[in-house]
């Protein structure tokens, strides 16, 4: 009897989802951008204008008989530009700090964006197969992990087992016990670890960062990052709310998918989700 070939999920372009919120966001600040930099050169234009008359003026400087008016004009002049000078310079401190709020703003926009679309990978499925893969994804693309493993523990023995990894030898993950290394640990502690040094040995042993996994307030699981991609030299802030987010959610979408599984007649144990990845 032959097994009908499984369809292929098509990968998920979180990318292009984060592009498209972000620039329903900057397009106003790319305006009033615009705006400013026009007004900034319109005052330099008029700098210039007056700067110019000044010269003149000092040039008519030896014509006796209008000395006292050429000299009463030119003080306006000075007076004039002075002010100019006075309001670019107040215009280019203004440019600055509002460049600063925009690229803050646009940062935070970003981290929005990535807690959004990672959230909403997680729960846009009931499936456990794309439960499994958007996690994946949101680990490789959002985070920037390179090598990692997701663990679940059993209900029994309290071992943590592996059912998701990428980059990382499935064999050298062997399952570990409750307060044992790093993620044994963050496991049994409930908290995050994060590795003083992103350099140095790849394996359990020396996870980079660990992330308890809980649904309610029971910790089931952890998230343990291995390596990193090579354009990605540390975690960022955004890292650890999204940290925060996966050990929040990841484990509930698991267990969700795989509640609505039995409830369709797929019911899954921890062993079978070795099988989905």
């Amino acid at each position: 009897m032959t097994t009908a070939k499984r369809k292929k999920p098509k990968d998920v372009d979180i990318d292009g989802q984060r592009e498209e919120f972000l620039q329903t966001f900057f397009r106003k600040g790319a305006e009033l951008t615009q705006d400013l930099l026009r007004e900034n050169e319109r005052l330099r234009y008029r700098e210039a204008e007056l700067s110019s008359e000044v010269a003149s003026l000092r040039r008519h400087l030896d014509s006796k008989g209008h000395l006292a008016e050429l000299l009463g004009k030119l003080e306006v002049l000075e007076e004039q530009r002075r002010d100019l000078v006075a309001r670019f310079e107040e215009a280019q401190q203004i440019s600055r700090r509002y460049n600063e709020r925009y690229a803050q703003i646009e940062r935070e926009l970003a981290e929005i964006a990535s807690l959004y679309v990672a959230s909403h990978q997680l729960h846009s499925t009931l499936d456990v197969r794309n439960v499994v893969r958007h996690i994946r994804e949101l680990l490789h693309q959002l985070v920037g992990a390179k090598a990692f493993a997701v663990y679940l523990a059993d209900a029994h023995t309290r071992e943590l087992g592996v059912i998701i990894s990428a980059g990382i030898d499935r064999a050298s993950l062997p399952s570990i016990a409750a307060g044992a290394g790093p993620i044994g640990k963050a496991f049994a502690t409930g908290e995050t670890y994060v590795a003083e040094s992103m350099v140095g040995p790849v394996g359990p042993e020396a996870p980079l960062a660990c992330v308890p996994l809980r649904v309610d307030e029971r910790v089931v699981g952890a998230i343990a990052v291995f390596e990193l991609l090579p354009q990605k030299g540390r975690f960022e802030p955004v890292d650890f709310e999204l940290f925060k987010l996966l050990g929040a959610h990841a484990a509930t979408a698991l267990v969700g998918a795989r509640l609505y599984s039995r409830l369709a007649g797929k019911a899954l144990t921890l062993d079978e989700y070795l099988d989905l990845v």
